[in-house]
């Protein structure tokens, strides 16, 4: 009965569990203990910021940067130093190495050249140093200064509206003091259109770039669905030819009287 009713051998009620009960509940909590402290010490982890190692020639090789041979137009000559530079920041290469890694994509023209630049440089060349010595060969101010002439002269030509916007913002920089604002920026931006499109934009009077190429857009297509129309229209006034049995009708030819053969008559001499 005492064992049944939970007394101990003083005959009072007990008011825990003993035994092998005990035993259990104590082995449960510091099972739970135990998972709390693994659970803190995981989140600790993910909030301590991880160190990441320096990257080296095979991290860069790996985002496949392009080759320079120095025979490229000056502006692709700078957009392969600013494709290179961003890939050498993504590859996570040092300061101190990245004019050594990015060395190996120049070949021909370009390699030659680095090496005699390298030789008059002084140790160690930054990549400052080696982007600079880059722009002064392959993007100098002579060839600057031809972009900003091209800038000036830029029209849309055969261009289509967005092919002629992306050669406007390329070019745009090397003439600032032409787009110093929005509403120069708009002017001159629509003063190149196709005619055709700057009607439709002049009585609007437009006041930024954004405003005018979209509405130029718009009268593109507005143009191009016109210009369909007509050509389907045309094609549909054409005569058909008239079709029969067989084929087209073909007018039946007039067989042509022949003059029976007369010989001529015998001559004598």
């Amino acid at each position: 009965m005492d064992r049944r009713t939970g007394r101990n051998h003083s005959g009072q009620a007990s008011n825990g569990p003993t035994g092998e009960n005990a035993d259990i509940l104590r082995v449960i909590q510091t099972m739970m203990e135990n998972q709390q402290q693994q659970t803190e010490l995981f989140r600790q982890g993910l909030a301590a910021p991880k160190e990441q190692r320096p990257g080296n020639i095979s991290d860069f090789r790996r985002l496949q940067p392009a080759i320079f041979t120095g025979g490229e137009k000056p502006l692709e000559a700078e957009q392969w130093l600013i494709d290179t530079t961003d890939l050498l920041n993504a590859a996570r290469v040092p300061k101190d190495n990245q004019v050594e890694v990015a060395k190996i994509q120049l070949k021909d023209v370009a390699r030659t050249w680095w090496l005699a630049e390298e030789a008059r440089l002084e140790k160690p060349v930054t990549w400052d140093q080696f982007s600079k010595s880059f722009y002064n060969r392959f993007f100098p101010a002579t060839a600057q200064k031809e972009m900003e002439e091209q800038f000036i002269r830029l029209q849309q030509w055969n261009r289509s509206v967005d092919e002629y916007a992306a050669e406007f913002l390329r070019l745009s920089r090397f003439a600032p003091y032409m787009v110093t604002d929005e509403e120069k920026r708009a002017n001159r931006f629509q003063q190149g259109l196709h005619m055709d499109i700057q009607v439709f934009l002049m009585p609007q009077q437009l006041k930024t770039y954004a405003q005018v190429l979209t509405i130029a857009r718009e009268v593109e297509r507005g143009l191009e669905k016109k210009k369909f129309n007509m050509i389907r229209n045309q094609a549909m006034k054409r005569p058909f030819p008239q079709t029969g049995r067989g084929g087209p009708f073909r007018a039946a030819k007039v067989p042509t009287m022949r003059r029976p053969f007369r010989p001529a008559p015998f001559q004598t001499t």
